[in-house]
C-alpha cells in the first residue's frame, strides 16, 4: 500500500508535517521566551575549528555541556536539562540530486578527537528508526537516543537554513550545467570570470552559485574520484612530457588523452584509442603517460586507470561516471570472456566496443517504471598484443576503434627499457596538473567553442577524402580529427610545451596507420583466406573421405588436411596442430587470436572430445582401417562458396 502513494501525496504529507513541527517550535519559542529571555548559542563562538558556518548557532534551548555534549535545557531556573549527545552534532552541508530532486545532509561530529562526516539521504535525519544505522560508522546514537537527535536535527536544519552551505549533487564527472563547470574529483572548474578573487572562501559558508559536486554512492565511485587528484609539480609533468616527441605513437596518445573534454565541443562521437604491440614494449608506459595527464597513473589505485579484468557491469558504471574523461583499461589479455578450452561467450572487449559507440547507459526498469538512461562522453584507451578490431566485423564498430600496430618506443633495448624506467618514476610522482590546466583554458575561451566545432569540421573532411578511403576509414577518420583538432588549442594552453613539432606529418603518420588497421580483416579471416591459398596451391595436400576411402595406404601421420568431403558435399576441412603452427607462423599471426577469432565466431567445429580447440575426427579406410585424429576443424560457412577444389 505504501508504494501506491502517489509523489504528490507524499510531497503533502510531508509539507504538513513540517509545518506541524514548524508550529510546535514556534509555540515553544514563543512561551520560553515570555518566562524569560533567553538568547542561542553561536557555534564557532564556542567550538571555533567546527565545520558551520560562523552564522550558526544551536536551537534556542540547546547548550553545550562543560565537556562540549550537546543537552536540553527543560528549566531554565533549576537547569533541568536532557541528555541530546556526547559530542557536538551538526549538519555542514545539503544536497539536492541535479536529476531526482532528492536532498541529503552531511552530518558532522566528533570521534578520536576530530571531525568526521558523512553524507546521507535527508530521511534519516526525519526517521528515528533508520538514523540508528549509523551507530556503525561510528556516529553518536543509540535507540534511546534516536528520538533526541532527529528532534535535534531537524530543529537545527530549520533555524539554520540560510546558512547551511548547499550543493547540487550530480552522478558524472566531467562537464556538468550544461557545460558550465567541470567536475574533476573534488574540483569544480569554472570561468576564472565567476572567480572572486577577493573573496575568501569557507567549505561551509553559503555561495551566491550553488557549486556543483560528484555525489560518490558507493567506495567504488568515492576510489573513482579520489584517483583524479594531483601530485609532485606541473613543471615536472611538462618536463617528463617534453622527452616523448621522438616517439610519435606516445606523443599521440598523450594527445588523445587531454582530447577528451574537446569530444563535446566538436559534436564528436566517442570512441576508442588503442595501442597494440608483442609484450614488454612500452604499451603500458604510454597508457601511464596518458593517465598522468589526469591523476594517478598507477591502476592500484583503483581509479580511471585499471586492467581489463572487469565486469561489462563495473566498466559501464564507470563509462556513466565520466562526462568529457578518458577512462583506461590495460591489457586486453586480462578481459574474462573465454573458458579453460578457449571457447567463448562475447567477449568483454567486444560489448565495451559497443557500449561506447553507443554512448548511453541501458535502460534499467524501477519499481514505477524505467530510470533514466545517463549519457555519458569519453574515450576508452586501451592496450593489447594484438588489436581489439578483430575482434569485431560490424564496420560501425570498427569506425569508432584508432587502433596503432607498432612498438610505442620504436625499439627494444637496454637504453629504451632504462628511459621508460625513468619516465615512470616522473609520471608516479607529478600527476594531475596538466588536464586541470587544459579545462581552466577550455572554459575561458568559451566564445571561440564555435569555431573550434568548426575547424574540426574542416580537419574532418580533409582526412576522410583522401584516396581510395572506404566508410569504414572514414569514420577512423573523424576520430583522429578530433586528436588533431585539439593539439593546437592543448599547446596554446599548455604554452611551456615543445613546439618543434612537425604537426602534419604527425597526423598523417598516424592516420595511415589507423587506416591500415582499420580495412585489415580480423586473424580468423586472414587465417581463413591463408589457408585457401595453401590449398589452391596444391590440391593434392588436401585428403578427403572420398579420397582415404579409396586409397588404404594412409596412415595418422598422413594427414595434414583432411575434409569430411565424400564425393558430393561437406562439413569442414580439418589441418593438423603442427599445420596449423606453421602457417601462423609464416604469416606473423598470432595464434591464439586466431583461434579467439575463429571460436567467437562460431567458426570451429569443436565436439569437446579432445582439450582446447580441436576435433577428434574418426577417418575410416587408411591402412589401419579406422583411426581417430585430433585436427582444427573450419567449418564450411568459413569459406566462400565453391571457393575449395576437391578435384
Amino acid at each position: 500500500m505504501a508504494l501506491s502513494i502517489s509523489m504528490e501525496t507524499t510531497m503533502i504529507m510531508q509539507s504538513n508535517e513540517a509545518t506541524k513541527f514548524s508550529s510546535d517550535i514556534d509555540g515553544q519559542l514563543e512561551s520560553d521566551s515570555q518566562k524569560k529571555k533567553i538568547t542561542s548559542v553561536n557555534i564557532r563562538s564556542v567550538l571555533p575549528d567546527a565545520p558551520v558556518s560562523i552564522h550558526c548557532t544551536l536551537p534556542i534551548t540547546v547548550v553545550f555541556s562543560s565537556g562540549k555534549s550537546l543537552i536540553r535545557r527543560i528549566d531554565i531556573k533549576t537547569d533541568k536539562a536532557d541528555f541530546i549527545s556526547p559530542c557536538p552534532l551538526f549538519i555542514s552541508k545539503r544536497g539536492i540530486d541535479l536529476v531526482s530532486q532528492k536532498e541529503t545532509v552531511e552530518l558532522a561530529w566528533v570521534r578520536d578527537d576530530q571531525w568526521k562526516f558523512i553524507e546521507v539521504d535527508r530521511s534519516y535525519i526525519c526517521k528515528h528508526t533508520k538514523i540508528v544505522d549509523l551507530a556503525d560508522y561510528g556516529f553518536p546514537i543509540t535507540s534511546d537516543s534516536a528520538k533526541e537527535i532527529t528532534s535535534y536535527l531537524r530543529w537545527y536544519e530549520k533555524i539554520n537554513a540560510q546558512h547551511i552551505p548547499v550543493t547540487i549533487n550530480t552522478s558524472q564527472m566531467g562537464w556538468n550545467k550544461e557545460e558550465h563547470c567541470f567536475l574533476l574529483g573534488n574540483d569544480c572548474i569554472v570561468p576564472t570570470s565567476e572567480i572572486d578573487l577577493n573573496e575568501i572562501f569557507d567549505h561551509y559558508e553559503p555561495q551566491v552559485s550553488r557549486p556543483y559536486r560528484f555525489r560518490a554512492v558507493d567506495a567504488g565511485e568515492r576510489q573513482l574520484a579520489h584517483s583524479f587528484h594531483t601530485k609532485g609539480t606541473y613543471e615536472k609533468c611538462v618536463e617528463g612530457i617534453n622527452t616523448i616527441f621522438a616517439f610519435p605513437i606516445v606523443l599521440f596518445t598523450f594527445y588523445a588523452s587531454i582530447t577528451a573534454p574537446f569530444l563535446k565541443i566538436f559534436d564528436c562521437k566517442n570512441f576508442m584509442y588503442e595501442i597494440s604491440a608483442p609484450t614488454s614494449t612500452g604499451k603500458t608506459a604510454a597508457l601511464e603517460i596518458a593517465a598522468s595527464n589526469w591523476g594517478d597513473p598507477h591502476e592500484s589505485s583503483g581509479g580511471f586507470f585499471r586492467t581489463w579484468k572487469s565486469t561489462s557491469t563495473a566498466i559501464e558504471r564507470i563509462l556513466q561516471s565520466v562526462n568529457g574523461i578518458p577512462i583506461i583499461l590495460d591489457d586486453t589479455k586480462n578481459a574474462p570472456g573465454y573458458d579453460k578450452c578457449g571457447k567463448s561467450c562475447t567477449p568483454l572487449v567486444v560489448q565495451t566496443i559497443y557500449m561506447i559507440s553507443t554512448g548511453i547507459g541501458k535502460s534499467r526498469g524501477t519499481l514505477s517504471g524505467t530510470d533514466a538512461n545517463a549519457s555519458y562522453s569519453t574515450i576508452v584507451m586501451s592496450s593489447g598484443e594484438s588489436p581489439s578490431i578483430d575482434l569485431t566485423s560490424d564496420g560501425g564498430s570498427r569506425g569508432r576503434i584508432i587502433s596503432l600496430w607498432g612498438y610505442p618506443f620504436k625499439k627494444q633495448s637496454p637504453e629504451i627499457r632504462s628511459y621508460i624506467s625513468n619516465l615512470k618514476t616522473i609520471f608516479r610522482n607529478n600527476y594531475g596538473h596538466v588536464a586541470r590546466r587544459l579545462v581552466s583554458f577550455i572554459m575561458n575561451h568559451k566564445s571561440d567553442w564555435p569555431c573550434w566545432a568548426e575547424a574540426y569540421k574542416e580537419v574532418c573532411f580533409e582526412l576522410a577524402s583522401k584516396e581510395n578511403v572506404n566508410a569504414v576509414q572514414c569514420r577512423v577518420s573523424e576520430s583522429v580529427a578530433a586528436i588533431a583538432t585539439a593539439i593546437p588549442l592543448i599547446h596554446a594552453a599548455l604554452p611551456e610545451l615543445r613546439r618543434d613539432i612537425d604537426l602534419k606529418s604527425l597526423i598523417g603518420t598516424i592516420n595511415e596507420l589507423a587506416h591500415q588497421e582499420a580495412v585489415l580483416e580480423d586473424n580468423g579471416s586472414r587465417f581463413i583466406q591463408i589457408l585457401s591459398d595453401y590449398i589452391a596451391d596444391d590440391t593434392s595436400k588436401l585428403l578427403t573421405k572420398f579420397k582415404v576411402e579409396r586409397n588404404q595406404q594412409v596412415a595418422s601421420r598422413d594427414i595434414e588436411i583432411y575434409s569430411d568431403h565424400d564425393g558430393s558435399d561437406w562439413n569442414f576441412i580439418g589441418i593438423s596442430s603442427e599445420l596449423f603452427k606453421t602457417l601462423v607462423k609464416e604469416n606473423q599471426l598470432n595464434k591464439s587470436e586466431v583461434l579467439r577469432t575463429l571460436l567467437a565466431k562460431k567458426l570451429i567445429d569443436v565436439n569437446n572430445s579432445s582439450k582446447g580447440s580441436q576435433k577428434q575426427v574418426v577417418i575410416s579406410g587408411g591402412a589401419t582401417g579406422t583411426f581417430k585424429k585430433n585436427l582444427y576443424c573450419i567449418k564450411k560457412s568459413a569459406f566462400s562458396p565453391n571457393e575449395i577444389d576437391f578435384a
